[in-house]
């Protein structure tokens, strides 16, 4: 089966009718469409375009015979790698990009991003992905006008293509000019792409003095429902290490919303600060502050015959019963609340934010912390 599976994809990948294989007269292959430009030949891959001589195109191009053998070193490199071994797929992708089978590479990172989006050696091969192809012709012109048109365009357009490209699109961003790049990242917080968001809540984090960031990243980290995007968020506002972020994070753990009280935890969690620590203790304590509300009705009815409403129609006499019933019980004003998983969001809130463990016992951790607190005031 899972020969089958490999083969399967690379008939995706290796026969799509927009994609060639092209040799370069340097030797190299790369996975492209061609289009021609005036002297020159732009090759069009699922990184980007690159314009590149006529004469750069080599005269022999590769044969059936050799599109098999890459096949055939592809499938045996990929077999390779365990189910879960991010580092040899990141591996197989950059074998794949020295082969020009850049759309192979594209699948590989695309698989280790969705499980971690912040695996670094695939974020190294993006880096030198976004270097190497451009988005569009804008990205690369000399009027600082055009680079700003690009710049617009780098989210909304770009970045919501699909996951590798939003990751390529930061890294690009990182490279442009801060000025031009703010607007559209912030702007793009808004987007109904999770990538969009993560690229645009990434971006925004080496914009510290840029205080209109604030509210927008804030709004993200507590409600996007995406946990790489509110994970983002926190780490741009972290990044000026201000307890203010800490207090605003830790009044949301008394949230009538669950799901706001588990985010604002998560965001604590993120941000590592020890100002988060005593608030987490308090959370655990309370053990959520509220939920949702219902009610239980627990009754028992019983009829009988009240009276009899008399008429006489004709001449005769006809008595309709008057049935009441008597009802008794009590009704119940519950609150429904998952109080196990909410406690072990706080755990885990603490155990990363101090290295500790105990539980869900929170008198345990009020004595550590009180412990620890004297312990560092002498």
């Amino acid at each position: 089966m899972r020969i089958l599976s490999i083969a399967a994809l690379l008939v995706t990948t290796l026969a799509l009718p927009a994609q060639e294989l092209v040799r370069l007269q340097d030797g190299t292959t790369v996975q492209a469409k061609k289009k021609r430009r005036g002297k020159s030949i732009v090759l069009v891959t699922v990184f980007g375009q690159r314009s590149v001589p006529k004469a750069a195109l080599a005269d022999q191009q590769p044969t059936r015979d050799e599109r098999k053998q890459l096949e055939q070193a592809y499938r045996a490199q990929l077999a390779q790698v365990p189910t879960g071994f991010h580092k040899g797929r990141v591996a197989v992708a950059r074998w794949c990009v020295g082969k020009g089978l850049l759309v192979a590479a594209k699948e590989q990172l695309k698989k280790v991003f969705r499980v971690d989006p912040d695996f670094q050696p695939a974020h190294d091969l993006c880096a030198e992905l976004a270097q190497t192809w451009a988005f569009d012709d804008n990205e690369t012109a000399k009027k600082a006008r055009d680079r700003r048109k690009f710049a617009k365009t780098l989210f909304a357009k770009y970045a919501a293509r699909d996951l590798v490209t939003a990751v390529l699109a930061y890294h690009k961003a990182k490279n442009m000019d801060k000025r031009s790049v703010f607007r559209p990242a912030l702007k793009g917080l808004k987007n109904q792409r999770a990538g969009v968001r993560w690229a645009s809540a990434r971006t925004l984090a080496t914009y510290r003095d840029r205080p209109e960031r604030i509210n927008p990243l804030y709004k993200r980290s507590l409600l996007d429902p995406a946990a790489a995007v509110r994970k983002e968020a926190v780490r741009s506002l972290g990044v000026t290490k201000d307890p203010v972020f800490a207090t605003l994070f830790a009044r949301n753990l008394f949230n009538p919303k669950q799901v706001i009280r588990l985010t604002a935890a998560e965001a604590l969690a993120e941000l590592g600060m020890d100002e988060g620590v005593l608030p987490l203790i308090g959370a655990l304590r309370n053990g959520g502050a509220g939920g949702v509300r219902a009610h239980i009705s627990i009754l028992t009815q019983k009829a009988y015959v009240k009276d009899f409403d008399v008429e006489i129609a004709q001449a005769a006499v006809i008595a309709d019963p008057v049935v009441d019933t008597v009802t008794e019980g009590v009704v119940l004003d519950v609150t429904v609340v998952g109080t196990s998983a909410e406690r072990g969001t706080y755990r885990r809130a603490l155990r990363s934010l101090t290295g500790r463990d105990f539980g869900t016992d929170w008198r345990a951790w009020e004595k550590w912390w009180k412990t620890r607190q004297k312990s560092t005031q002498r």
